[in-house]
């Protein structure tokens, strides 16, 4: 393969790669726009019950090594 071929198939991945990114921001897009995304993952999820774990890191009842530690990771993964 000569080096115009080389470099017209690396431009022809490049598109498809820049498609697939561009599929995925607007489906990502088409979320944002959801009711019910909104309320179950941006509301609920990422404010509600990431607000729940922090208080709950600092109850009294939570100071276990153990408890600490899982619910430091439930945050992690928020």
């Amino acid at each position: 393969m000569n080096k115009f071929n080389t470099q017209l198939s690396e431009i022809e991945i490049e598109i498809a790669e820049v498609k697939e990114l561009i599929q995925t921001a607007e489906a990502l897009s088409r979320l944002a726009k959801n009711e019910d995304f909104k309320k179950l993952i941006l509301e609920g999820y990422f404010k509600e019950y990431a607000s729940d774990l922090v208080m709950y890191k600092a109850l009294p009842d939570n100071m276990k090594e153990d408890s600490q530690s899982m619910i430091s990771r439930s945050i992690d993964g928020v």
